[in-house]
């Protein structure tokens, strides 16, 4: 008891050295905030608050980091204030660099997804064909073969096996089975991860060229999560003098409202189609008064959000000759592994690395979008097999002319080096 009484003279003696403290209402620019906060009459007759403090109230003090940290209202750049010490008010005038951008999420919150559920089960998708020739002299037909496409899955909480294959049987060969795909998936829908063994495509990117494995393979699955947008979308920003109401058009339709309060925003998450388009902002305050912005944009699934990741890690056997009686998978162990990250909204990085049967093969590229006019992709890959080296280099670029989305690539590769050795 004597030592929660001695810490708490001690903290009103500090107090008392800095100031005394009072609790105001606050107005921003000359409207009111509907806040009231705590601050510090200096004994120097200036007026001080915690940085926290103020940004509960929407100044943005700069170069303050910690949040109980006193900072004076005089030694913030472009910031004037007024004290009413009769209604116990303080009037702050501050330009927009020293306010909070409030943002606003057009697309939504999205909802909290449900627990995923899982059982036993099976089912199997069949697709049936077969033809004949027609003899109109013998008036008969003559049956050529039939063939069944089978696609068959087994499905349990922890995991998913799915095969596939062909039976076929012609006048030449009796009866033929063609083994095509035998996989086990096990997907993580917390992590957005998917592990495979079995067959499998291996990753790839633009400049490279996937092929068929059997093996294991783990890689990102944003197709786990529908409502995950995963291209940057555009963003539009601005400063409301009085609070108003935010008109998004995007195409000349109208996509969204929303009321925005005083001082800077940013209305983020623009929902945008892939391509080229507009958008229109139409902020509307309570005397009817308009402001329009138009905000010209270019969305790509080439580009990321700033901070997702997306990969994929495989290794195997090749697989030759898929689909027919020559099946077979190669005795050489091969790796290969893809990424991309957001790094910006207009900047992705991607890198691609394969390796097996002698074959050292490396690439590195950047998508970066270019205005409101397209994406352009830039990457350069180097190989080294036995004695060889070669090199690539691979450029693309895609916009859209009179609602035509066109692309054009470039890939050309460099004549391989020879390193003779002694």
């Amino acid at each position: 008891m004597l030592f929660a009484l001695l810490i708490c003279t001690a903290e009103r003696i500090a107090a008392e050295e800095v100031g005394r403290q009072v609790q105001l209402e606050v107005f921003v620019n000359d409207n009111p905030t509907q806040l009231i906060a705590g601050f510090v009459l200096l004994n120097n007759k200036h007026i001080a608050a915690r940085r926290q403090e103020l940004e509960e109230i929407g100044l943005n003090p700069r170069g303050y980091a910690s949040p109980d940290q006193l900072v004076a209202l005089d030694e913030l750049p472009g910031l004037a204030y007024r004290y009413d010490e009769p209604g116990q008010r303080i009037f702050i005038t501050a330009p927009d660099e020293l306010r909070v951008t409030k943002e606003y999420k057009v697309s939504g919150k999205p909802q909290e997804s449900l627990p995923v559920q899982s059982d036993y089960g099976s089912v199997l998708n069949y697709s049936l064909f077969s033809s004949a020739d027609s003899r109109p002299s013998a008036r008969s037909f003559a049956l050529n073969g039939a063939s069944a496409t089978l696609d068959a899955r087994a499905f349990t909480p922890y995991g998913t096996f799915s095969q596939s294959g062909i039976l076929r049987a012609s006048l030449n060969d009796r009866f033929e089975a063609l083994r095509l795909n035998s996989t086990l998936t096990y997907s993580d829908h917390e992590s957005l991860t998917t592990y495979r063994a079995g067959d499998a495509i291996n990753s790839g990117l633009a400049w490279t060229r996937p092929i068929r494995m059997g093996g294991f393979q783990v890689q990102r699955n944003f197709g786990l999560r529908p409502d995950l947008i995963t291209l940057p979308l555009p963003a539009a920003e601005g400063s409301a003098a009085v609070p108003s109401t935010a008109d998004v058009y995007i195409n000349n339709i109208k996509a969204f409202s929303q009321e925005i309060g005083t001082g800077p925003y940013r209305l983020s998450n623009l929902p945008a189609v892939a391509g080229s388009g507009n958008a229109l902002v139409v902020l509307r305050d309570a005397s009817g008064r308009e402001t329009a912005t138009s905000l010209p944009f270019y969305a790509s699934a080439n580009l990321l959000a700033p901070g997702l990741f997306d990969y994929s890690v495989e290794a195997g056997l090749p697989r030759l000759s898929y689909g027919t009686s020559s099946d077979t998978y190669v005795t050489k162990p091969i790796a290969s592994g893809s990424l991309r990250y957001g790094i910006s909204d207009w900047l992705t990085f991607a890198g691609h690395f394969e390796t097996g049967a002698g074959l050292i093969n490396g690439s590195s590229g950047i998508a970066a979008r270019t205005g409101s006019f397209g994406v352009a992709s830039f990457a350069v890959a180097a190989s080294q097999y036995q004695n060889a080296t070669g090199f690539q280099t691979y450029l693309s670029y895609e916009t859209k002319l009179w609602n035509v989305n066109v692309s054009a690539s470039s890939q050309l590769p460099s004549v391989p080096t020879t390193t003779s050795r002694r």
